[in-house]
């Protein structure tokens, strides 16, 4: 598993960055205290070589994961490719780089301090949103379950979809851009994953 330098990407280092992207956040899509949208992506490619079913994923095919976080510029924040299609993003997420430093009581990446929510006194943590593969946590929001759900839940949900919608988006411009990604790539996993966080690095310049 690779994961993308920060100097090839967009990534706030100073608080008073990370509130600009949760200002933005709010200004566009209607979700405060949020500072991006991860999702995960799998990228299909030839099966390898005495693999297996190394690669095989849920969809039949051999793949390579793309896990990534997306701004509201539609820029690319955090990204980490190369585990094997065979593994879930949420356990791609519970080893990964992003997720340790989130936890840590040391805040490494140097979010601002809680804030409450607009006509709020509350202060909540900034956070990522995620679907429903990710666990819940205090800086990892994800949809409430479709069924049996309050005026209040439901509004929650459809805030939160509008902003988890980026990083789908984001996948889509990348596809549509580079077409290699809309069929099966015949490369060896390890080149595969440089040609994905290359793709991205260009995504984020041409953005």
């Amino acid at each position: 598993m690779q994961v993308l330098a920060p100097e090839y990407l967009k990534v706030p280092n100073t608080k008073s960055e990370w509130d600009a992207v949760a200002n933005k956040f709010e200004a566009r899509w209607n979700f405060p205290n949020g500072v991006g949208a991860i999702d995960g992506k799998r990228v299909i490619v030839q099966q390898p070589s005495n693999s297996g079913s190394h690669f095989y994923d849920y969809k039949g095919n051999n793949s390579i994961v793309l896990l990534a976080v997306f701004g509201p510029d539609y820029q690319c924040l955090w990204a980490s490719a190369g585990t094997n299609g065979r593994s879930p993003d949420s356990a791609i997420w519970q080893n990964c780089d992003l997720k340790k430093a989130l936890s840590s009581c040391h805040n490494s990446l140097d979010l601002p301090n809680p804030r409450p929510l607009p006509g709020r006194a509350m202060p909540v943590p900034y956070v990522l949103t995620g679907d429903d593969a990710f666990a819940l946590t205090r800086f990892l929001m994800k949809p409430f379950p479709l069924t049996g759900l309050s005026r209040a839940q439901q509004i929650f949900n459809y805030r939160l979809s509008r902003m988890q919608r980026i990083s789908e988006n984001c996948f889509g411009i990348i596809v549509n851009r580079w077409r290699v990604f809309r069929a099966p790539i015949l490369l060896p996993p390890d080149t595969v994953v440089d040609l994905i966080l290359v793709a991205l690095v260009l995504h984020n310049f041409l953005r």
